[in-house]
């Protein structure tokens, strides 16, 4: 799926074409077994000068296939895994030479150990212990020096443990917020640290504000409009 030709996509089709969902997309997703996904943009920051109300009109088009997805996914139907190849444009964003970058993206991997696939195995050992001990707790609350503070209900939510075998490097285990909880799940503030960097676009200083886990305000200092 070459990049240059999404810039062009975005930049002259209808609104019409914007929304048309491929019913080859569409089979594919409902019957493929496994996908595997290599992530090795040439240019992370492309589609800066496409029009975020267009990219948000065929991003919302294709929902339903990411929903089919998630699903399959989720019930064991479709196996996937990605990961990152390096490249010269993801190794100038970490402000590095694509050598160097390289070098710190197979030992993410722990691919430069004799064995890597026992160096995963021990990361999921170790995070059994913090998954474990999440799934006793019934709220978290996030609290930083920036003015971050961030309430998120976690009652009755299950917790995965990520160790390489969907994203790959992984080391995370994780939850979503209880949505259906009286308090809606999420309440609070947060401002990140650093850029976000999707869909060819780059946005920094980006400030949520959530009220019954919804956003209800949002600001950022660059790419506003994108988010």
């Amino acid at each position: 799926a070459p990049e240059s030709l999404q810039e062009i996509f975005f930049s002259q089709a209808s609104d019409e074409q914007l929304q048309y969902v491929s019913p080859l997309a569409k089979y594919e997703i409902e019957n493929i077994d496994a996908t595997i996904g290599f992530w090795a943009e040439t240019n992370t920051k492309g589609l800066s000068r496409v029009d975020p109300a267009r990219q948000g009109l065929a991003s919302a088009a294709r929902k339903p296939l990411f929903e089919i997805f998630m699903n399959r996914a989720a019930s064991g139907a479709l196996k996937w895994t990605g990961t990152l190849f390096p490249t010269a444009a993801s190794a100038q964003d970490a402000e590095m030479s694509l050598r160097a970058y390289e070098d710190f993206v197979f030992s993410a991997g722990k691919l430069d150990l004799d064995d890597p696939v026992a160096a995963w195995q021990e990361v999921e050992k170790q995070q059994a212990a913090a998954k474990d001990y999440l799934e006793g707790v019934s709220e978290l609350r996030f609290q930083a020096a920036n003015g971050t503070d961030l309430t998120v209900n976690v009652e009755g939510m299950k917790w995965i443990n990520c160790c390489g075998r969907e994203n790959f490097p992984d080391g995370e285990v994780f939850t979503g917020p209880n949505l259906k909880a009286a308090d809606g799940g999420v309440n609070g503030f947060v401002r990140y640290s650093f850029p976000a960097v999707h869909g060819g676009r780059e946005v920094h200083d980006v400030e949520l504000t959530f009220e019954k886990g919804k956003v209800v305000d949002f600001k950022a200092s660059k790419g506003e409009a994108f988010l």
